[in-house]
């Protein structure tokens, strides 16, 4: 399920839904699987998976909390009245736990509790429900939803429902090799979070405080390029090698005139042309396949970073709104 095509929950939570459930779900996790393995490979895989498993959860529970309400015969506007309920709700650490226990053990049809459900909502103040309003159909709502998703695989389960130590490790020697299902938005928030931003730290002196964090579309200019260099060229850092291993001497060739004159040819073609950017270059529809080539320091790996982050999140011209003309 995702947090965009909810339509309830994007009616009264906005467009901080996403992040929301993020932020609570990683708040209520941390720390909590880091006893079942040592290991950080098989923490990342149980982390990860229990994330996406808990805000599906926590999707799943709150639309059918709004479903039941907007049933009553609620507007829009009075069910965005719920926001600030809905909010302390989801990150009253009780309801975290009962929705964890229910993806652990979907079978059981006391879980989650439709009784401790409503005492939360109660206790963190929760506004008044409609007189017609069910915790119980909540609950099954919330448990044949979760049947039919699955949100948690049955070896995922039963790493974290082991009751002791040796168990627990029987249960990760099984689970190796088991494709660990992880959301396409975790995917990218993650590779946003890693490559999105410029870091200047390096840059700055040590008595310097740690500087906003800038975009990197924000501040890409693209490179230009010509394209087809000189194939009989040694590329500079392995004719270096070379040279200095002694079996390269750039000064001795045993070229023949024609070859010679054939080589600047080439050169001079090549040197002709006029730089492109390579975002044009990439755009164009023969160049599906790219072989990017320079020396050390000319922005391969930075260009690669901006495409990575553009395809997550396409570059809009800040002028017409649009989308810039090679990522169209």
């Amino acid at each position: 399920m995702d947090l965009f095509t909810t339509s309830l929950l994007f009616v009264v939570l906005g467009d901080i839904a996403q992040s929301l459930f993020k932020d609570v779900v990683k708040d209520y996790l941390r720390g909590k699987l880091k006893l079942l393995s040592k290991k950080p490979g098989e923490q990342k895989i149980l982390e990860l998976a229990y994330q996406d498993a808990m805000e599906k959860a926590f999707v799943i529970c709150l639309e059918m909390l709004l479903t039941n309400i907007k049933s009553a015969g609620y507007t829009d506007e009075e069910l965005r009245q719920y926001k600030s309920s809905i909010e302390a709700f989801m990150k009253d650490k009780l309801i975290a736990e009962e929705l964890l226990k229910a993806i652990q053990e979907p079978d059981r049809a006391d879980l989650p509790s439709p009784y401790l459900l409503k005492d939360r909502w109660t206790a963190v103040g929760g506004r008044t429900m409609p007189p017609s309003f069910q915790w119980e159909t909540v609950a099954n709502a919330f448990r044949r939803n979760a049947k039919t998703q699955i949100l948690l695989s049955e070896e995922l389960r039963k790493i974290t429902t082991a009751k002791n130590i040796q168990d627990i490790q029987k249960a990760l020697r099984e689970h190796i090799g088991v494709k660990v299902p992880v959301s396409q938005s975790q995917y990218f928030d993650r590779m946003k979070q890693k490559f999105s931003c410029i870091d200047l730290l390096n840059l700055l002196p040590s008595s310097v405080e740690e500087p906003e964090p800038i975009q990197m579309q924000d501040l890409f200019v693209a490179q230009k390029v010509r394209t087809n260099p000189p194939p009989v060229e040694i590329p500079k850092d392995l004719a270096e090698q070379l040279y200095i291993d002694g079996r390269y001497d750039p000064d001795e060739n045993n070229l023949t005139s024609q070859e010679k004159r054939q080589l600047e040819r080439y050169h001079k073609d090549y040197l002709d042309q006029t730089p492109e950017s390579v975002l044009d270059v990439i755009a164009f529809s023969s160049s599906r396949l790219i072989i990017l080539t320079g020396e050390a320091g000319s922005g391969k790996s930075t260009l690669l970073r901006y495409l990575l982050t553009s395809v997550i999140n396409p570059p809009i011209d800040h002028q017409t709104g649009k989308l810039l003309p090679w990522a169209s």
